[in-house]
């Protein structure tokens, strides 16, 4: 059933603007989709009965719809919403923070360089929709479909999206949409298996507890001492709250590097780890950075691991060592997966997860520590 339109102000015969105003409100269930495709809708009887429209006002409304290609009038049946026949843009909208700013990020810069080479290769034209808190809803008439990209919670953006809008989410794992992810839980494992094949049995991690990738990674992580058979001590892992988002986001450089100073305030040095797994490369040369500064050495002391691999990690002294995310070919894929929906093709929702890999570099060595232990034994 449609939802119920507004009654005008007064109890005269709709004006121009009256009768364009319940072509609004009909426009608007039609494209949220709460009127469907082969709906019917009221006829002009119920539309005077309902809303005090003449025979006259009705068919200006129906008559401004049906030149839209919104509904169908069927001779002796009535009034239905049609079948939407969408005529390409060449434009795909993008929604994320990630657009912004590319330049200031490797991580940003690899994922935006796939999707823009893809789009290029396509002929077609990226269009910034804004974030899920700053949605330029109109703008979804202007393109052929979406791509969501590190939203955590898309629903805000699919409740705003036209009826049969394709779209794909990119980096986050989204339930009921199409999903192209790095192995997060995967590589985190990889990252364990690596430490603890150097000799490492006191793995420390650094992470925050509550967007869902981290969390992943934090699983790969927990696994990953499983898999080695290291009994895992709760007190290795510093788990905290959600870095700042928005306008006053604190980078992760400083989290890492604030976070790892309270750590060692509190202890760490106790806990006697000599390696440490830290959720991403800006985070982990943050850790480092501190370590050092407070006399520790790297990877002598204590070996450092990040996660994302882009060339950032070759800035760090010593070199960061890293599992290395398939930025580019996750931003390429996601615009492929799209382009077929538009064009016309409906696969399964599903989430595609591309494989990473261990970049290595200096900031990882074999555990000295356990070694001259199992000499002197």
């Amino acid at each position: 059933m449609p939802e119920t339109l507004e009654r005008p102000s007064r109890k005269s015969t709709f004006t121009q603007s009256k009768y364009r105003t319940l072509a609004k409100q009909l426009r608007q269930q039609i494209e949220r989709g709460t009127l469907k495709p082969g709906d019917r809708l009221p006829s002009f009887v119920e539309l005077r009965a309902r809303h005090g429209a003449t025979p006259t006002t009705a068919n200006q409304v129906y008559g401004l719809l049906e030149q839209e290609g919104l509904i169908q009038r069927q001779q002796g049946r009535g009034t239905f919403v049609a079948e939407r026949k969408r005529t390409l843009t060449g434009n795909i909208g993008f929604v994320g923070g990630v657009f912004l700013h590319p330049q200031r990020s490797p991580f940003k810069m690899y994922l935006m360089k796939g999707v823009q080479l893809a789009t290029e290769a396509a002929r077609q034209h990226l269009l910034y929709l804004g974030t899920d808190h700053s949605l330029n809803v109109s703008a979804f008439s202007k393109v052929d479909g979406v791509l969501i990209c590190n939203i955590e919670d898309p629903r805000p953006v699919l409740q705003n999206l036209p009826a049969g809008l394709p779209h794909v989410a990119l980096l986050n794992i989204n339930e009921g949409v199409t999903s192209v992810v790095a192995d997060d839980h995967g590589g985190s494992k990889m990252a364990v298996k690596h430490l603890a094949s150097s000799g490492h049995r006191r793995i420390a991690c650094l992470m925050e507890k509550m967007p869902s990738l981290p969390r992943r990674r934090f699983a790969g992580y927990s696994d990953g001492l499983l898999e080695a058979g290291i009994e895992a001590n709760p007190a290795w892992a510093r788990l905290t709250q959600k870095v700042a988002m928005g306008e006053n986001r604190e980078p992760y450089l400083e989290w890492g590097r604030r976070e790892m100073r309270l750590w060692l305030d509190e202890g760490f040095g106790k806990l006697n780890c000599t390696a440490i797994f830290v959720q991403n490369e800006m985070a982990a040369i943050g850790v480092m950075q501190i370590l050092q500064q407070e006399g520790w050495k790297v990877p002598e002391d204590i070996s450092v691991m990040g996660f994302d691999g882009t060339e950032l990690c070759d800035y760090a002294m010593p070199r960061l060592t890293a599992m290395e995310s398939p930025l580019e070919q996750i931003g390429a894929k996601a615009v492929e997966i799209l382009n077929r929906q538009i064009a016309g093709e409906t696969p399964e929702i599903q989430t595609i997860t591309l494989p990473v890999r261990l970049r290595h570099g200096g900031s990882t060595a074999a555990n000295v520590r356990n070694r001259a232990r199992e000499q002197v034994e």
